[in-house]
């Protein structure tokens, strides 16, 4: 199963409000607790948006190579 994605602070109800879902939708998309096409549309979009932090920004290529589940 993928990893948990960290998020910024208010991001949570960012990527709610943009991907026309609950906030408890999305936190269990970035904890991977949920799996599907609407999770993974909720997690790229965390990346695609700079929402996703390790130390410094999550990028794509390294979301694809360590937090992308395989379906």
């Amino acid at each position: 199963m993928a990893k948990t994605l960290n998020v910024e602070r208010g991001s949570v109800v960012k990527l709610a409000r943009l991907c026309n879902c609950t906030e408890q939708t999305v936190r269990n998309a970035l904890r991977s607790v949920t799996v599907g096409g609407d999770a993974e549309r909720i997690r790229v979009e965390a990346v695609k948006r700079g929402y996703a932090i390790k130390k410094r920004p999550l990028t794509i290529d390294e979301y694809n190579r360590s937090y992308k589940e395989e379906l």
